[in-house]
């Protein structure tokens, strides 16, 4: 009788993995100032050591306004890459698994409590919060602080820092990177009607509301790829 196919070797890309079991990049709210810390070298440390393919490091945010909240992990400044480069040491001391990281912009979604906390978006006068940014002024829950709307300087320093945390993923030996455009975060709010005002909800004009969008979330992934060894 063959193994089952879960315990069987597959490719991503050029990447061998020796199964097809991956954890999957789980927020660990664990951070300071946006650096991994020790808890995260004992998290990891014992991921790396449970037989997977592959080991995906928590979503890491590419700028500080990126963070979901406070506690969140981050690769956008030196502090941050060498705080992760220790984590990652640590980790290639004793395993060989693959690892990868995640990027992420929350967008609208940041700069919130942790979900023990009851998750929702810090009040403005709280010292650990900030200004938020998205596509358009919408909040993403009625008493949130409404975010920045991004304007084209502003797309432009976020395509930036996504490719400028690939370099740094990079640097830190890291076998893969994956991109975060889901869940409601900022690439994935690029590309949904869910908070686009209604004005421009008409099917007459859905068509350019779609193109706008990808003014962000298609260059995201072209510099992203570009830079991304």
């Amino acid at each position: 009788m063959s193994d089952p196919a879960l315990f069987t070797p597959t490719r991503i890309g050029a990447l061998e993995l020796e199964n097809r079991i991956v954890i999957a990049p789980m927020c660990q709210y664990s951070a300071e100032d946006g650096c991994l810390t020790d808890w995260h070298v004992m998290h990891y440390g014992q991921l790396a050591m449970s037989g997977a393919g592959l080991l995906i490091f928590e979503a890491a945010a590419v700028a500080p306004e990126g963070r979901i909240s406070w506690a969140d992990a981050g690769l956008y400044d030196d502090a941050t890459e060498t705080a992760m480069a220790r984590v990652v040491e640590a980790v290639r001391q004793w395993s060989t698994m693959p690892l990868a990281l995640q990027l992420a912009h929350a967008g609208r979604k940041a700069s919130c409590a942790q979900p023990w906390k009851g998750g929702q978006q810090l009040p403005g006068d709280d010292p650990r919060s900030w200004q938020t940014v998205a596509p358009s002024a919408l909040p993403f829950a009625a008493d949130d602080r409404p975010p920045l709307a991004l304007d084209a300087e502003g797309l432009k320093r976020l395509v930036g820092d996504f490719a400028e945390a690939a370099r740094r993923a990079a640097r830190l030996g890291f076998d893969a990177v994956e991109l975060h455009a889901a869940h409601g975060y900022l690439l994935h709010q690029f590309l949904s009607r869910c908070r686009t005002p209604a004005t421009i909800a008409m099917a007459a004009v859905w068509k350019t509301a779609c193109a706008c969008r990808l003014k962000c979330s298609a260059p995201c992934a072209l510099r992203f790829r570009q830079t991304a060894p």
